[in-house]
């Protein structure tokens, strides 16, 4: 499989009701899930808090999530020496952009896959589920998102978080 075959999602329940999952949205991950595939890299759920970019679905119907952080100068060092040695604009590891009018890292070295029953709720602000509208914002995270998932579908980089072999167990469930 190639990153050609790679589509935005479309409908699923949230608490009984039919809503649509909305490409660029942030939805929370359940507990669960990171009971069920144990990895100690990733990230805390911050108790079904810590809000993820939901980045692509595949054609088997896998969502890809991304966590964010409010590390930015964290991610910021370590951007810059990324193109310090590959030159501007070759980290598709990590991004900033602005979300919900703050700064956050967009952790794409970090992305994870999931399948429905363990996307909690949308993230809300004011009671409405967060849409990422910027077009600039969406397409980076997304062109990153792809690069990174090819390369390790490839066997050019190794995900710590055994991400392939995620994706297998969640088919096979």
């Amino acid at each position: 499989q190639n990153s050609r075959t790679l589509s935005f999602g479309f409908g699923f329940l949230f608490g009984g009701v039919m809503e649509k999952i909305e490409p660029s949205g942030l939805y929370i991950i359940s507990d669960q899930y990171f009971t069920d595939f144990p990895n100690e890299r990733y990230m805390k759920n911050k108790g079904e808090a810590r809000p993820h970019y939901y980045a692509l679905q595949d054609s088997d119907g896998i969502y890809w999530m991304i966590p964010l952080s409010t590390k930015i100068e964290k991610y910021r060092a370590k951007i810059l020496q990324t193109e310090k040695e590959h030159g501007s604009g070759s980290c598709f590891m990590f991004c900033l952009a602005s979300i919900y009018g703050q700064d956050r890292a967009v952790l794409i070295c970090d992305m994870f896959p999931v399948s429905e029953k363990y996307i909690l709720r949308p993230y809300t602000i004011g009671g409405k589920p967060y849409v990422i509208q910027n077009q600039a914002i969406k397409k980076q995270i997304r062109t990153k998102a792809m690069r990174y998932l090819s390369l390790v579908k490839r066997g050019i980089l190794k995900s710590p978080l055994n991400i392939l072999e995620t994706k297998e167990n969640l088919l096979k469930k």
